[in-house]
């Protein structure tokens, strides 16, 4: 290598340890793709672990048939791409990319993995005219510094990012459970976390497992948003707790349009991350600054009967519990399953003994048709004389009367919990 060349090597090297320097600086993604091209003299790409474009620069036209925010995401369905692409995102190898002017990329690349301390944090995509990419020993190493300064940037934001989240987590947190008195001083905290109590907006309180950390579940939830262009903000409020806000500033929703959406964020964050487990309550739009206390209570009740029930089901709005969440609000929703299998317990135990028997089916029947006999026999399709006998055995087994009014508003009450818990697991 002549002197002159070796000058250039090493200033390009000099440069890059600045470079990595000026990652410590809040330098953006925009302008480090611009860094990193202009000293390697390629078009480079920075991409998130979803393959969100967040940098991009070219010297030449390499990137004119592609859209600034709409990189093709073809490796999901191109079994070549697909796997090419499992190398770096599962393996955490850099892979060369062929040219696919089918997809508007006209150059060869090579994709090197960003991650540090196990986890990946996104790719690196350099391109050349060459095919596979060729380059020297000094753009090797420069590229190898590139990528660990972006290491070392991706482990300090995600610091800086944790550290935002746990204290929004923690005035949350005293914000809805009302450690903030008056008025003005709520309108101030809310300034501060940034809520728009003049715009409506629905309350979703999610609980989330599976992933690596609570950072990394609120990155994918935020990409989720991204990828289906749905304004939310989303809050760590608890270990797997996470307050989701939809404002109504761009579309008005109604109950069960925010059921469906809260399904869609169910379902693509299996896709993301399929050893993921979501759970969802929904409480009321909240229209006032006193409203998302309600809310709050409200979707916590409703994630509550999930979890603690057991239930197959992953989505539950409040208004859905009907009579039982008005009730529940004040109690711990496990005493209410209590309560129901409590007085339900001797009935079922009889039906799994006695498989004809079908007392549970008959008690909840009698309820519903106001405890008439003659109604209750006509609905299940049996004789009166029949029905009458079952009632007996109800009260015998049960060891209840139903010439009590409070006892019959119990068995009413724990036939509507039992119902409910029933429809969820087979909804």
């Amino acid at each position: 290598m002549s002197d002159i060349n070796m000058y250039k090597s090493k200033k390009q090297v000099e440069s890059i340890d600045s470079f990595e320097v000026t990652l410590f600086n809040n330098m953006a993604y925009p302008d480090i793709a611009e860094t990193i091209s202009k000293t390697l003299h390629r078009p480079v790409i920075i991409e998130d672990k979803f393959f969100r474009r967040i940098g991009k620069f070219s010297i030449s036209d390499t990137f004119k048939d592609l859209d600034d925010w709409d990189w093709p995401k073809h490796h999901m369905k191109d079994p070549q791409l697909k796997k090419l692409v499992y190398n770096v995102h599962k393996k955490f190898l850099p892979t060369a990319m062929p040219p696919h002017p089918q997809y508007g990329v006209r150059q060869a690349r090579m994709i090197y993995p960003i991650t540090a301390d196990g986890t990946l944090y996104g790719f690196l995509h350099i391109f050349d005219k060459n095919s596979p990419p060729l380059f020297s020993k000094d753009e090797h190493q420069i590229i190898s510094n590139m990528v660990k300064a972006l290491s070392i940037k991706a482990l300090k934001d995600d610091a800086v990012s944790a550290a935002e989240e746990r204290m929004l987590g923690q005035l949350y947190r005293r914000f809805f459970f009302q450690e903030y008195k008056g008025e003005r001083v709520i309108k101030d905290i809310a300034v501060f976390l940034e809520l728009d109590f003049s715009v409506p907006f629905w309350l979703l309180l999610s609980q989330i497992e599976g992933f690596v950390s609570n950072t990394e579940t609120i990155k994918t939830l935020k990409c989720v948003f991204a990828e289906n262009d749905i304004n939310a903000r989303v809050i760590n409020c608890d270990k797997d707790g996470f307050l989701i806000f939809l404002p109504e500033e761009r579309k008005s929703y109604i109950n069960s349009s925010i059921v469906t959406l809260a399904y869609l964020i169910v379902e693509q964050l299996k896709g993301h991350c399929p050893d993921a487990a979501c759970y969802i309550g929904i409480g009321r739009k909240c229209e006032t600054i006193w409203d998302q206390y309600k809310s709050y209570n409200e979707a916590k009740t409703a994630l509550d009967y999930l979890t603690e029930a057991k239930l197959s089901d992953n989505v539950l709005s409040f208004e859905s519990l009907g009579i039982i969440g008005v009730i529940s609000l004040s109690e711990d929703v496990r005493h209410m399953i209590s309560f129901s299998e409590r007085i339900l317990n001797p009935l079922v135990e009889y039906d799994n003994e006695h498989p004809y028997a079908n007392l549970v089916q008959t008690l909840k029947e009698f309820m519903n048709n106001d405890c008439s006999i003659k109604n209750t026999a006509s609905a299940m399709f049996v004789h009166v004389n029949t029905m009458r006998r079952r009632i007996e055995k109800i009260q015998e087994v049960g060891q209840f009367s139903f010439d009590d009014v409070d006892v019959k508003f119990e068995l009413h009450l724990a036939c509507r919990i039992l119902a409910l818990m029933q429809t969820l697991k087979h909804n």
